[in-house]
This record gives structure tokens, C-alpha cells and sequence, in this order.
């Protein structure tokens, strides 16, 4: 009675240490996610720029097909360039250089499509094969800028691969994503504590 009175009866006895309190234990809910979820708004972003760069150039290439105007012009030379890319990749552009006249002016350019596209050498010759020098051919002119012109009228789907990469890497990423989700929520519904033995506790 007199140990409650003083309020001694909570203390331990003299002599004994109480034992130290253990942390709380962890649950699956707390562990950390997977990489990808943290991510995923980085990724996504990342992708994004290759997917406006793909619309950017088909659009553009959309619009020359239908905007710029056919001119007779006559082929001057025709030849192939290699473009060497970043990761030391090789692939071939065709290039023909063509002379036209507008407005009594005469102008020359080299551009064969509505963009600029370089891919493997057999493609690039087959390209150069439709053209010879001293053929009259057709370019299309650029009316408010007469210097740009291009020969090949004809839609090209190279630009969508900058589109449908990204598309398929952000599927996927989604599909990582999503399967993380549903084990944090099972995880969470079942939580499955995880002790930490401390070196104090340790026999």
C-alpha cells in the first residue's frame, strides 16, 4: 500500500532493469514500392517527348503533302549520304538535288521527301532508282518560302514509330505498375508483421 501511495508501484524492483521496449512491428504496407511506381510519372514524361516528336513530324509532313504546290523541275544529281547516329548506328538518306523556277526565279534544293528520312542502303537506293540526271520530274514548292521543296509525294509511317514505341513501353510500364498496386493492396489487406531482433535482444 505504501509503494502506491508514493507511486513506487510501477517502478521495478531495486536492482532489476526493465527490459527494453521493442519496436513496433512492420507490415507488408510499409515496405517500400517498386521502383516503377515511383517513377512512373517520370517514365511517362520521358515517353511523352518521343510520341510529340512523332505526331510533330507526321503532322508536318501531313501538311506539305497538301499544302505545297507542284512545280516541273529537272533532276541535277542524285547521290547517298550516311548519317551516322548516336549510338554509332549507319543508316542512308537519298539525295537528289533538282532545279525549278518560280515566279522567273531559279531555285535548287536536295530534299526528296516531305522530311527528312534516312534507313537502310538498299531502301536508299531504291529511292535514288525513280530518279536520273536531266529527268523532268515534279517537286512541290513551299508557296510562302520557294526555296524548300520536295519530290516524293507520298505519305511515309516512319514518323509513327516514334509513337507506337513509346505507346508499347508505357503499356507495359502501366501493366508493372498495376500488378505492384494489387500486391500493396493485398499486402495491406493481409498484413504480415515483420520483427526486427535487436542486437540487445539476441540471446
Amino acid at each position: 500500500m505504501v509503494r502506491s501511495f508514493y507511486g513506487w508501484a510501477d517502478a521495478p524492483a531495486s536492482g532489476v532493469s526493465a527490459p527494453p521496449t521493442p519496436p513496433p512491428p512492420q507490415t507488408a504496407s510499409a515496405l517500400s514500392g517498386h521502383p516503377a511506381t515511383t517513377n512512373y510519372g517520370c517514365v511517362g514524361a520521358f515517353l511523352a517527348v518521343f510520341v510529340a516528336v512523332g505526331l510533330g513530324l507526321f503532322g508536318a509532313e501531313v501538311y506539305r503533302l497538301y499544302a505545297w504546290q507542284a512545280t516541273p523541275a529537272r533532276v541535277l544529281s542524285t547521290n547517298i549520304k550516311s548519317v551516322r547516329g548516336s549510338k554509332g548506328a549507319t543508316s542512308y538518306q537519298p539525295v537528289v538535288r533538282y532545279q525549278y523556277v518560280i515566279d522567273g526565279r531559279a531555285y535548287q534544293s536536295d530534299r526528296v521527301h516531305p522530311i527528312t528520312l534516312s534507313a537502310s542502303r538498299r531502301w536508299a537506293e531504291s529511292v535514288l532508282s525513280r530518279f536520273r540526271p536531266g529527268q523532268e520530274v515534279m517537286a512541290y514548292v513551299n508557296p510562302s518560302q520557294p526555296a524548300s521543296a520536295y519530290l516524293v509525294h507520298e505519305l511515309s509511317y516512319l514518323p509513327l514509330i516514334f509513337v507506337a514505341f513509346p505507346l508499347l513501353m508505357f503499356g507495359a510500364l502501366a501493366g508493372i505498375v498495376r500488378a505492384q498496386r494489387r500486391q500493396t493492396a493485398m499486402a495491406q489487406a493481409h498484413p504480415v508483421p515483420i520483427l526486427e531482433a535487436s542486437a540487445k535482444q539476441l540471446p
